[in-house]
């Protein structure tokens, strides 16, 4: 754990053994506790599982499985449902509802259509912004090289982004291979 100055506070501790690739984490402000995502696994069982500790970093509950299988997680708190957004990648992209006790409340689903891109060039961010659409704010997701996409508070696709700033909508692109 590291303090507001970049300074550790207390000593490194473990949070899962035989953990491949890359973690994710989020913070719940609400209940004051972390949601970390990470590959678990040998390839080619890897999936991405998930473990909540508290502020200081004790362990909350077990691990649990988040997606089957997957790689690359990316986790997202939303303030507003008070609910997590977990990213990966199984071939295609998918994003999954995940609840603040750490477990999953809805399938995967499949933002993409183009088997075997690879998603090394992916982000994404989450916006307390709301709309009759999007009562609980929007993830935006893009993908190199300019392919944009929101999602709504459920991780699903909406049709259009809103620019509240500017009062207009805009496509949202499809994330397939060769957008722009």
């Amino acid at each position: 754990r590291l303090s507001e100055s970049g300074s550790t506070v207390g000593g490194a501790f473990t949070i899962q053994t035989n953990v491949s690739g890359t973690a994710s984490i989020a913070y719940n402000a609400a209940q004051n506790e972390f949601l970390v995502a990470y590959m678990y696994g040998i390839a080619p069982d890897i999936g991405i599982s998930g473990q909540r500790l508290d502020a200081s970093g004790t362990k909350v509950g077990s691990r649990v499985t988040l997606m089957g299988i997957g790689q690359r997680p990316k986790l997202l708190y939303n303030s507003l449902s008070g609910t997590y957004l977990l990213l990966g990648i199984n071939g295609d992209l998918y994003s999954r509802k995940i609840g603040t006790d750490g477990q999953p409340l809805s399938a995967a689903q499949n933002l993409t259509n183009d088997t075997g891109v690879s998603y090394t060039g992916y982000a994404a961010a989450y916006g307390p912004v709301t709309s009759s659409e999007t009562p609980y704010g929007r993830y935006l997701l893009a993908k190199y090289p300019v392919a944009l996409m929101m999602l709504d508070s459920d991780g699903k696709p909406l049709s259009t982004l809103y620019n509240p700033q500017q009062g207009y909508y805009l496509p949202s692109v499809p994330m397939s291979t060769g957008s722009t």
